[in-house]
């Protein structure tokens, strides 16, 4: 699963300059958002037998709960025949817990990736893995218009932290006037929507215990091997449907590596097939599509006073 091991800038850099089979004049940013689907999240649903009613209901409430969220539901009776990637998945994170349960797992993951979730059947603890407040406020950006969302993890030092938003600030500002994008042409793929096409580069905050968004924090240090043991702030470069570009920090925290990314995303989209792109999906109950729907309105009609 490569989407998880951060692609180093260079490589980047190499996939957006290659030749594209067929030309696009569309930003990576924009293409991403109107044409890539975000890639599901497998939940396993580990029971032994049938489910008893209570439990049954239980999972119907957490179904109904995620329509709209890209999630692909599978139960799986261990009483009966189970697939070895099942089998496998169980045997390596089902040690002492309780069925029926359910584990989530990252869009193309084999059993030895770490898993997004687990825990029982609960709507109620399935609530902040699947939404919350920050990604709701990360997918009215990208509806409208912004070209991507950098959300600054907290490291718990404020002066660190600080630190990291003033460079990203000042980075992004400059980089949102001297950018250009691509000169858009008849040959090839064409915009779909109406929103207008801009460079535009919000930085958010999120702090690892702010109420209501301990799921998302899960999401985001388990989206890159090793991030969770990553000292200081981490950046994550959300774009698209809520693709995870790359997450810098450390010594990537730096001005030259926000550019690779930011020029990455504004660049014409070279590699059209998003599974050759870099980065990884999170969990949004988004309904993206909505973008493609939105008309021009006509212009008002002036109506003269009626003289008296």
């Amino acid at each position: 699963m490569n989407q998880r091991v951060r692609l180093p800038l260079v490589a980047m850099l190499l996939v957006l300059s290659s030749p594209a089979a067929d030309a696009c004049s569309i930003p990576v940013f924009r293409y991403a958002l109107e044409r890539w689907a975000p890639s599901p999240f497998e939940v396993l649903v580990y029971r032994r037998g049938p489910l008893n009613e209570s439990d049954r209901n239980a999972l119907r409430a957490v179904e109904s709960y995620t329509i709209g969220t890209n999630v692909d539901f599978t139960e799986i009776d261990l009483d009966g025949r189970v697939d070895k990637l099942s089998q496998a998945i169980w045997d390596a994170n089902g040690k002492e817990m309780k069925l029926p349960c359910l584990m989530i797992r990252f869009p193309e993951s084999d059993a030895k990736m770490p898993l997004a979730w687990k825990g029982p059947i609960d709507l109620e603890k399935i609530k902040p893995i699947v939404m919350s407040p920050v990604r709701e406020r990360i997918a009215r950006k990208l509806i409208h218009g912004d070209s991507a969302v950098f959300l600054l993890l907290e490291s718990g030092d404020a002066a660190a932290d600080d630190a990291a938003e003033k460079l990203l600030r000042e980075q992004l500002a400059k980089l949102e006037k001297s950018i250009e994008l691509p000169a858009l042409t008849k040959d090839g793929p064409q915009l779909r929507s109406e929103l207008p096409l801009r460079i535009s580069l919000p930085v958010m905050r999120l702090s690892r215990t702010q109420a209501g968004e301990q799921g998302l924090v899960e999401l985001l240090l388990k989206c890159e091997d090793g991030l969770d043991k990553a000292n200081g702030p981490i950046v994550f470069t959300i774009f698209g449907r809520g693709r995870v570009l790359t997450a810098l920090h450390g010594k990537d925290l730096a001005a030259k590596e926000i550019e690779g990314v930011t020029r990455f995303l504004c660049g014409a989209c070279s590699c059209q097939v998003k599974e050759l792109n870099p980065g990884v999906d999170l969990l949004f109950n988004t309904r993206w599509e909505a973008i493609l729907e939105v008309e021009v309105a006509p212009s008002p009609k002036v109506v003269s006073p009626e003289k008296p």
